[in-house]
């Protein structure tokens, strides 16, 4: 089984987790760090894709996400990519001054709805 490749806007580099930022190829690609960026790797991607993006966001340019959607595309890629207008970048997180409760709430509910669908369900925590 594939599992699903969840993207959110945030940077790879902080998080270790499946994540990607879609201007990480124009700011950060041919440094040693990272060499690529995701524009560069999206042909390569071989894992569903769900994008959650803030249209507000001046760090990540909505024709870079729209570039990123029509590559998966292409490759054949399920990807649902979403981008909430007029919505700042992290714009999940409560404790910012950038929390944005409808985009938050909705984007929660497709995160869940996406690992549901992909057949991994979250569990309760003891």
């Amino acid at each position: 089984m594939l599992l699903p490749l969840f993207v959110f806007g945030c940077e790879a580099s902080r998080r270790r987790r499946l994540a990607v930022k879609p201007q990480a190829s124009r700011d950060c690609g041919n440094s040693p760090i990272t060499p690529l960026g995701p524009l560069d790797l999206a042909s390569d991607v071989n894992a569903p894709v769900l994008g959650l993006y803030g249209g507000a966001d001046p760090g990540i340019p909505v024709p870079q996400i729209q570039e990123m959607q029509a590559k998966l595309k292409s490759a054949h890629m399920p990807c649902e990519i979403v981008i909430y207008p007029d919505t700042p970048h992290a714009f999940n997180a409560d404790y910012r001054p950038s929390y944005r409760e409808g985009p938050a709430k909705d984007g929660w509910k497709r995160m869940l709805a996406w690992f549901k669908s992909h057949g991994l369900e979250a569990q309760p925590v003891a």
